[in-house]
């Protein structure tokens, strides 16, 4: 996005890997004009160092969201098991970090933002991912 200093998505595509849906690209990318403003809005700007997304590993976890077995998740995959788990921990603190965020911190377009986020957390917080 041309002139936006802190979202910038790197495209590395495996071969091998679960390609995302159209619906999560799309929303990935709704997601960059909120995260701008929230920058923008702290007064970060442009010498800020921008914060780079790699969904490489994005269609492992939409299919683990969307309710994929595990077996057939890990047949998909080069990753062990270890590694998915991490993934997908990782992923749910910063989807938990990102709904829990104080409303009054950041801007009103944020709040669709932290609802998907909320959602995402709910989805992907199964066994053997749960952290108990």
């Amino acid at each position: 996005i041309k002139g936006r200093s802190v979202w910038r998505p790197r495209r590395r595509r495996d071969p091998r890997s679960i390609l995302i849906s159209t619906q999560v690209d799309a929303l990935w990318l709704s997601v960059l004009d909120p995260l701008s403003d929230a920058q923008r809005d702290a007064r970060l700007g442009d010498d800020a160092a921008p914060l780079n997304f790699d969904d490489a590993a994005a269609g492992l976890v939409e299919a683990w969201a969307s309710g994929c077995d595990w077996a057939e998740l890990s047949e998909s995959t080069s990753l062990d098991h270890g590694d998915l788990i991490r993934l997908f921990r990782r992923t749910l603190d910063v989807l938990r970090t990102t709904a829990g965020l104080d409303p009054a911190t950041v801007p009103e377009s944020f709040a669709p933002v932290r609802k998907a986020a909320r959602a995402a957390a709910k989805a992907i917080d199964r066994p053997p991912v749960h952290d108990t």
